[in-house]
């Protein structure tokens, strides 16, 4: 949601990126795995989650990417195109709500434009 105001009130393009990896552990020779099948989902999960965001902001063009490699290396590449990247942070438990993720810690870190970390 806050994507989505951002956007609007910037009168930019909403980019949605959706970055995902098979766990090491998955790329072992006995693993088999359908990486195809696998990016279809999550098309299809990506598409699902903004369709309630997408009918609140009809007038807003949304991009949805789905890519495979690791989030911290998408959300940093991105970062030089971008007027502001916005990451989600689940914030996990009493402690976890201290501390920021380990992929909202790195693209702070490492991103090349402003980034806004949003808790649910």
């Amino acid at each position: 949601g806050f994507a989505f105001e951002q956007a609007r009130l910037r009168g930019v393009v909403l980019r949605a990126l959706c970055a995902w990896h098979v766990p090491l552990h998955a790329a072992m020779p006995e693993s088999v795995h359908d990486v195809t099948g696998i990016q279809r989902e999550q098309q299809r999960v990506v598409s699902e989650r903004l369709a309630p965001w997408r009918e609140m902001y009809p007038g807003l063009e949304v991009v949805e990417e789905v890519t495979y490699g690791h989030p911290v290396s998408a959300l940093t590449d991105v970062s030089g195109r971008a007027a502001l990247l916005v990451v989600g942070s689940r914030g996990l438990g009493a402690i976890g709500s201290m501390v920021l993720g380990s992929v909202s810690r790195e693209v702070l870190q490492h991103a090349r434009c402003p980034v806004a970390v949003v808790r649910p």
